[in-house]
């Protein structure tokens, strides 16, 4: 599966949206906060729309093991009740 970002015109995550996402540049463990559990998905794609790797999110804090993914730049695609929100991370 491939994804285009511009194509779909995902919107960047915005503080509104409740989501914190750190450390960034990440190596092993990402945190994602859900704090206001408006996003249930989370997608890793490369820059070139590759979906490398797709997880449930759920309410407060969720862990993404990212150890396996090798290092570069990528974007995070989150999914749920308010559409889709994007935000670059890099994988060192």
């Amino acid at each position: 599966m491939r994804y285009s970002l511009t194509g779909l015109g995902i919107a960047g995550l915005t503080k509104a949206d409740g989501v914190t996402v750190y450390p960034n540049p990440v190596a092993d463990q990402l945190y994602i906060g859900n704090q206001h559990d408006a996003f249930n998905q989370v997608t890793v794609i490369t820059s070139l729309g590759q979906v490398v790797k797709k997880e449930p999110l759920k309410k407060g804090t969720n862990k993404v093991d990212v150890s396996h993914i090798a290092s570069g730049m990528y974007y995070l695609v989150l999914n749920g009740n308010k559409g889709a929100r994007s935000v670059k991370i890099h994988i060192r």
